[in-house]
């Protein structure tokens, strides 16, 4: 979908501060008193109400409501240029709950309960990177983004979407591996980041570690998504409801198979050894 010219100037002169109190509440620190708010990721970038702009005090980078998006939040152009307008951005992985939506969840008991974040991520990094060797590269803007983080008391990694209603957790000792969801986690979630701008193919992966594996493996500008486990037809259902083109790359074993056959309508693709991380390694 274009974006117009109109459509550009109104996302640009947005008010971005009443936008991320109302889009992405759970990835900013509101200040009432100096009516100022952060980015939890990135406490030196500053947005100040009524305005349609933002400020990073560390690296003296400003810009408006688009190039914070697009920047920080894993936006593409078009996209960033939508949500600010108050339409529809067509981009099924990006957005971030409504403060209604948020309030439903509560009300109806179905929010989930992330465990707190480490002080440092020291664990997190040396698993991904010696035990799983997925690159820096790929990690780092999971975590700036608010996609991926380590577990204070257990040390697991956890990765969290975007929308805050479905968490995948692994264990990062590499002799005691442990994979689960996080109580709550509504039944047809995933865990999902992009790579490049305006993705237009989604690859459906058993885990998490799978999509950042096959993500370094291609590098296709793509959206590398988990549903944890082969078995979650509810969540290739939910995601079929996007303008994506889906891709199944599930593991190459009975559970994966079946889930490919399950799938005729959709393209398929499988790792030469059991699972994408294992091709990679």
């Amino acid at each position: 979908m274009k974006v117009t010219r109109e459509q550009i100037r109104q996302a640009r002169q947005a008010n971005l501060f009443s936008y991320l109190c109302s889009h992405h509440g759970d990835n900013i620190e509101v200040d009432r008193n100096s009516k100022t708010l952060r980015l939890v990721a990135n406490h030196s970038i500053s947005v100040k109400s009524d305005y349609s702009g933002y400020l990073d005090f560390a690296s003296g980078e400003k810009g408006n409501g688009i190039d914070l998006l697009t920047r920080h939040f894993g936006f593409d152009f078009q996209s960033a240029v939508l949500a600010l307008c108050g339409g529809d951005n067509n981009n099924f992985f990006l957005s971030s709950p409504s403060e209604k939506t948020k309030t439903e969840m509560k009300e109806k008991n179905k929010g989930i309960q992330l465990p707190p974040p480490a002080k440092d991520y020291r664990r997190l990094m040396a698993y991904l990177t010696k035990s799983r060797h997925i690159p820096a590269y790929i990690i780092q803007p999971l975590i700036e983004q608010g996609l991926l983080y380590q577990a204070d008391k257990t040390n697991n990694a956890v990765f969290v979407n975007r929308k805050r209603d479905f968490a995948e957790l692994r264990g990062t000792l590499t002799d005691k591996p442990y994979h689960g969801i996080v109580a709550g986690s509504r039944h047809d979630g995933c865990w999902a980041f992009a790579v490049g701008k305006n993705p237009e193919i989604a690859y459906i992966c058993e885990s998490a570690i799978d999509a950042l594996s096959l993500a370094t493996l291609t590098g296709e500008v793509s959206y590398y998504v988990s549903i944890a486990g082969a078995s979650k037809q509810a969540s290739i259902d939910h995601i079929k409801q996007s303008q994506l083109k889906i891709i199944i790359a599930t593991d190459n074993d009975e559970a994966g198979n079946a889930c490919r056959c399950r799938n005729k309508d959709c393209d398929t693709i499988r790792p030469q050894k059991k699972d994408w991380n294992e091709d990679l390694c």
